[in-house]
């Protein structure tokens, strides 16, 4: 059982952080608007200072007490490192290259226990041995 398994009790079977599969390119659609959905990257947007390119996560609805969302949310930042990780972000951004790669959750409630023990676990099980940054940002 993986890291997420024990932290949700149970195995994940999702696929390997790395890999994705949405759609005939495999790549998430991009802007397609629905909650926590895996195969959307929610919107791509350059940093002010325009050295990293940052991928959001938007949430608008509030964190459940017992921690349903936080399996949805483990997919989707599992899509989103895949996203970047695997160059598919490069191929359809080609400015991002060589940019700092940001996963942004933004949203207007705080994570639950569950939700930000998971965020910590994907910061450093995926996102630092990727090169990426995972971030929450209150709206």
């Amino acid at each position: 059982m993986g890291l997420f398994g024990k932290l949700f009790g149970k195995q994940d079977s999702a696929k390997d952080p790395h890999s994705h599969s949405s759609g005939s390119t495999g790549a998430p659609d991009v802007g397609a608007r629905t909650a926590l959905d895996p195969t959307v990257i929610d919107l791509i947007s350059l940093s002010p200072d325009e050295k990293s390119f940052l991928l959001h996560v938007v949430v608008g609805e509030p964190w459940d007490a017992e921690g349903r969302g936080a399996m949805q949310l483990q997919a989707k930042l599992k899509s989103y490192v895949a996203f970047a990780a695997d160059g598919q972000l490069a191929r359809d951004q080609p400015d991002s290259r060589g940019k700092r790669v940001v996963i942004r959750i933004d949203t207007h409630y705080p994570l639950g226990a569950l939700e930000q023990q998971l965020v910590d676990a994907v910061r450093e099980s995926w996102c630092k041995p990727s090169g990426i940054d995972l971030v929450v940002a209150s709206l």
